[in-house]
């Protein structure tokens, strides 16, 4: 299971970047097909439901996640690449050797 979590920044005040213009892709030496991918709305402050919510929700915030079997990694290093709206891309490697 691959977990990202976006938040806009304190304050943004652009339009909320729709569902489809975040993409997460997982590879080794190749990209890898999740099995499903799953993507939630996990904090909107517009929304009325946080507004009468008891919980801090001051930023928008979404969760996407990704499923895959063991088997469709090889051991070595696995690299996560988050791209965002406006070109913006985050990318991090993990180890799977040394994950447990």
């Amino acid at each position: 299971m691959v977990r990202v979590v976006v938040a806009l920044k304190l304050n943004y005040t652009g339009a909320i970047p729709p569902a489809d213009s975040f993409s997460v892709t997982v590879s080794q030496a190749k990209p890898i097909e999740p099995r499903k991918i799953s993507s939630t709305v996990t904090c909107d402050p517009l929304s009325l439901l946080a507004a009468t919510a008891n919980v801090d929700c001051s930023v928008y915030t979404r969760e996407i996640l990704l499923s895959f079997d063991a088997e469709q990694f090889a051991p070595g290093k696995a690299t996560v690449k988050v791209s965002l709206p406006d070109d913006q891309a985050l990318e991090t490697k993990y180890n799977l050797d040394t994950l447990k």
